[in-house]
């Protein structure tokens, strides 16, 4: 078994595809509080769970050039990058990791979808972002490290909803 820190939809952005979307701009200190914390914790994997950056808009690699820290965990830290909606080409489609699974999250899933689909998953081990509604316990949804601030930890194959 080991501690496994999964995190999704970071959204990194330039400036001005922040506005496209109609965001406030950010300076993404939430990603780069967990991104030292995973420096200094030193979990045994890392999960991205997709949309980490936003690649069809941006120069390739914008992230890395503005979180020398996401350059850190890449050559440190063992990083299972899953694929995202916005980042499509950029990762697997999940992962499994101590029998529990790390995916995106369907792309197709609203938020009036969201009830149903966890009650309908209730017992599986799966660990997912896409929705930016964090929930503690199976499936374990960790929410938008950018916007809503969570980001899950599973010890031992137990999960935790965790707030940087």
């Amino acid at each position: 078994m080991s501690r496994v820190i999964a995190f999704s939809c970071a959204h990194i952005g330039t400036p001005d595809t922040q506005r496209y979307f109609d965001r406030q701009v950010t300076d993404y200190k939430n990603v780069k509080k967990l991104l030292r914390l995973i420096i200094e914790t030193k979990p045994d994997v890392v999960v991205n769970l997709g949309d980490w950056e936003e690649r069809l808009y941006d120069p390739p690699y914008y992230a890395s050039q503005i979180l020398p820290d996401y350059v850190k965990v890449l050559q440190d830290f063992d990083v299972v990058k899953i694929a995202g909606n916005h980042d499509k080409d950029d990762g697997q489609k999940a992962a499994v990791i101590d029998g529990i699974c790390y995916e995106h999250g369907h792309i197709g899933t609203r938020a009036r979808d969201i009830a149903s689909i966890r009650q309908k998953f209730a017992n599986t081990k799966t660990v997912h972002g896409h929705s930016h509604e964090p929930k503690a316990g199976w499936p374990l949804d960790v929410g938008s490290i950018t916007f809503t601030g969570t980001y899950g930890e599973i010890i031992n194959g137990e999960p935790f909803l965790r707030y940087v």
